[in-house]
């Protein structure tokens, strides 16, 4: 039963959460140029433009005459912050709503489970810098990792049709839905590894429900959707090609997709392998009193309830296991592994663990080794809190001083009142397209969203926009541009001196606009 003091300290929790988020966001910033994009897409959405699929603000891309709005719910999600807030605003105050909703079904998750200590796991959390980092973004990720906490709880409730109906929002929410088919896999594995550990002393056989409602919800997902057909195509481009192929080594794709340095890896997650390592020691620990049958078969706790808690474990560690291996490969699933890694070691420690453990014994008087424990603990909580400030400092330069409100205003504005609707405006860097979007709709641009569309779109053209860029190009500029890009308008960064350069020994090139940011040319 919640009492109204518990309530008071829950509410107190989260509040104190949410405003440590709100110190690492408190700027007019988003650290990620993506949010732009959600911006205005939840910003026209809440003026009417709810489904959109002539997508010409990007112009070599597959999708631009059928496009699929992967983060569909995830932006009707956006609408009413928007709507009260402004789209910038809105935006970000959605992303602190979401970054403190993530903990909390985190805390929740833990208490419905009965697994000790969840504020422990919660405050663990805090210190995986990278974590916190992305959960902080304004994007889908928070929604995605609320989501999948929540098909657990569905799996293991056994109710198979709400897990379906998840599915298919899911699809709607998020464009890496084939998570949620990776967990009900690895429930699955957990089973078979169930059957075999238990010598056939148990008349427990593989449960294919889960995995045929999450495969219909989604399928049902990709086809009763607005989007239909040509979301099969942007998925296949979106998941295999950009998230499982991924042309890293020829292109220069987004950071978030690179590999995570290992190290980098460690050091970033220290306390969640100290749990892990502890959590595993504990574990094996408890399975070697078993050594001469199967715990699955033996003791005061054999049968079904023994079983149910060994088929969650396994379930959580193989999950987490897979996120491991995605993050190494791409470091954008560091917001995933940390909290189904820590999960994984929350679950090892609360089936190790006697029920009457006690973690203040090891301090007792009694306690031989009192002295040496105390040491340990003093050390990993003076490391802890030290990590804490540290990167709380690091994390709030990373979110409050990148993409500002107004980066690339002033040019775009220019464009959009000088230039005629829907002409091709011609820019040097992808990632430039969300805040030239957001400011100025009325244009249309060459490259947006991840680079891999357009050198999927046209291998060829994207090697010469990359020639064009690095200034590799200077003889016939204007015509190369005009011509295989079929753009008189274009906007180049006052970083990208080789090609200023290069345009500035073209007398075709006309000076129109000039600030801090950027230069606009029109070609004669």
């Amino acid at each position: 039963m919640i009492t109204a003091k518990k309530t008071l300290l829950y509410c107190l929790f989260f509040v104190a959460i949410a405003a440590y988020f709100t110190y690492l966001q408190s700027a007019q910033v988003f650290a990620d140029p993506d949010s732009f994009y959600h911006a205005k897409i939840a910003e026209m959405m809440s003026q009417g433009q709810i489904i959109t699929k002539d997508f010409s603000w990007i112009k070599f891309a597959a999708f631009s005459q059928n496009f699929t709005d992967q983060h569909f719910l995830y932006h009707i999600f956006l609408i009413p912050f928007v709507m009260i807030f402004g789209a910038l605003w809105g935006t970000k105050i959605a992303s602190l709503f979401l970054a403190t909703a993530v903990m909390g079904f985190f805390y929740f998750f833990l208490k419905r489970w009965r697994v000790r200590w969840p504020w422990f796991y919660t405050l663990l959390l805090l210190v995986a810098p990278a974590f916190i980092f992305r959960i902080n973004l304004a994007k889908a990720g928070p929604l995605s990792i609320i989501i999948l906490l929540i098909a657990i709880s569905l799996l293991w409730q056994k109710r198979y049709r709400t897990l379906g109906l998840l599915s298919f929002l899911y699809v709607w929410t998020y464009g890496g839905w084939s998570l949620i088919i990776i967990l009900v896999l690895t429930d699955l594995v957990a089973q078979f590894l169930i059957i075999i550990s238990s010598h056939n002393n148990l008349s427990h056989k593989l449960n294919w429900k889960p995995l045929g409602a999450v495969l219909l919800g989604c399928a049902a997902g990709l086809i009763i959707n607005p989007y239909f057909p040509a979301n099969l195509q942007f998925y296949w481009q979106q998941l295999v090609q950009i998230g499982a192929v991924n042309y890293q080594d020829i292109i220069s794709v987004g950071q978030e997709w690179y590999p995570y340095p290992i190290l980098d890896f460690l050091a970033n997650s220290v306390f969640i392998f100290i749990l892990a390592i502890t959590a595993f020691s504990a574990f094996f620990g408890r399975l070697s009193k078993h050594s001469s049958s199967s715990p699955l078969t033996g003791g005061n706790e054999g049968g079904v309830d023994i079983v149910d808690q060994f088929q969650k474990i396994f379930t959580l560690v193989i999950f987490a296991g897979i996120l491991g291996v995605l993050t190494l490969k791409s470091q954008r699933f560091i917001e995933y592994f940390a909290p189904f890694a820590t999960l994984a070691g929350a679950w090892l420690l609360n089936f190790s663990l006697p029920k009457d453990f006690n973690p203040l014994d090891f301090f007792s008087k009694k306690n031989p080794k009192r002295l040496f424990n105390l040491f340990v603990a003093i050390y990993l909580l003076l490391t802890s809190l030290l990590v804490f400030v540290l990167k709380t400092s690091e994390l709030h330069q990373l979110l409050t001083r990148r993409f500002n409100w107004n980066y690339l205003s002033q040019s775009s504005q220019w464009l959009e009142k000088n230039t005629p609707a829907r002409s091709l405006i011609y820019h040097t860097n992808w990632s430039d397209w969300p805040m030239l979007f957001y400011h100025n709709a009325r244009n249309n641009y060459l490259i947006g969203m991840d680079p891999t569309f357009f050198y999927l779109y046209n291998p060829e053209l994207y090697k010469e926009w990359v020639k064009i860029n690095n200034g590799e190009i200077k003889d016939g500029l204007a015509e190369k541009i005009k011509n295989a890009f079929d753009a008189e308008w274009v906007l180049i960064k006052q970083s990208d001196r080789k090609l200023l350069e290069a345009v500035s020994r073209d007398n075709r090139f006309i000076p129109q606009f000039a600030d801090e940011e950027a230069q606009i040319f029109k070609i004669q």
